[in-house]
């Protein structure tokens, strides 16, 4: 049976809810249930829509006052430090280890997938230390993008440089506009941390 409409998988909840921990205050949680997006006791799933507007308030719990842009990665940085403390995330974190940077970006499309059913990916090797990856909205889901739909890209740039992290390198993500309103790119360059 075909999903008739874009959503989040329970993965990312429950990412965001261990890498938010305590500053998931009471009224937070509260704010959160009245969009619709139960942290306490999370769906299988949820309405994109629905996302859109809790990661809006998480983005701003996480940095007041600073540019959306900067909130939502900020929030992607601080979600991969909750994500690998899932079942999932740690599966993803040992394999990053074992096969090294450039692998696991280049596998960066088959772990989005774990995420949502909107949402494809491809990775290019551009260099030894230098990948790009290009994440498109899936055709039947692109009549349904709005200009909110823009601050997954500027999260996603904080979840790529918090596996960067995570996998102890130094990198860079530059974040550029696709082929239309359902792609971005990323072009992700790294070097090893010197010991």
């Amino acid at each position: 049976m075909a999903t008739t409409e874009p959503v989040i998988f329970n993965t990312v909840v429950e990412g965001a809810r261990k890498a938010f921990g305590k500053r998931l205050t009471p009224d937070l949680l509260a704010r959160l249930r009245a969009m619709g997006m139960d942290f306490e006791n999370p769906l299988p799933a949820y309405p994109m829509e629905t996302f859109l507007t809790a990661i809006a308030v998480l983005a701003e719990a996480v940095a007041p006052g600073q540019p959306s842009e900067l909130q939502h990665l900020q929030l992607g940085r601080e979600f991969m430090q909750g994500y690998v403390q899932t079942a999932l995330g740690l599966a993803a974190l040992t394999m990053g280890r074992v096969i090294g940077v450039k692998r696991t970006l280049l596998r960066f499309g088959r772990n989005l997938k774990t995420t949502g059913n909107y949402v494809d990916a491809e990775a290019t090797e551009l260099g030894p230390a230098e990948v790009q990856i290009v994440t498109r909205i899936v055709p039947e889901f692109r009549s349904r993008i709005t200009e909110r739909w823009r601050a997954i890209a500027h999260y996603r740039v904080g979840v790529i440089e918090g596996a960067l992290e995570i996998l102890g390198v130094d990198g860079t993500v530059q974040l550029s506009d696709g082929e239309g309103p359902h792609e971005s790119r990323f072009r992700v360059a790294w070097k090893q941390r010197a010991r």
